[in-house]
């Protein structure tokens, strides 16, 4: 099987957010640049549910809750000869992982 990932010239795919949306007092959406194989793009991601966040040994608060969203892998050049199903689009989760460290 290829690697349409080009993982070894391509090890990280990353998500930096830009803004936040916010509605009766609960994340909703956040929107960012997501970057794969060097190609990066804007996606906004709908928040799944609601974290009630936790404190670092810091004591500020800290949440991550899951998040998703349907990219077009076109976007990003991922486009092969053979036909996939589904043709451009997929699914994109966050787990939500924490870090206390910074």
């Amino acid at each position: 099987m290829p690697d349409f990932l080009d993982s070894a010239s391509y090890p990280v795919t990353t998500f930096v957010s830009k803004k936040i949306v916010v509605a009766d007092g609960q994340l909703r959406q956040v929107i960012g640049d997501l970057t794969i194989r060097g190609t990066t793009a804007e996606v906004t991601l709908s928040v799944d549910e609601t974290d009630p966040g936790h404190k670092d040994p810091w004591g500020n608060t800290r949440a991550a809750p899951p998040a998703s969203a349907e990219i077009n892998r076109k976007d990003f050049g991922l486009t092969w000869k053979r036909p996939w199903k589904p043709a451009a689009w997929w699914s994109v989760t966050s787990s939500g992982s924490r870090s206390a460290s910074n």
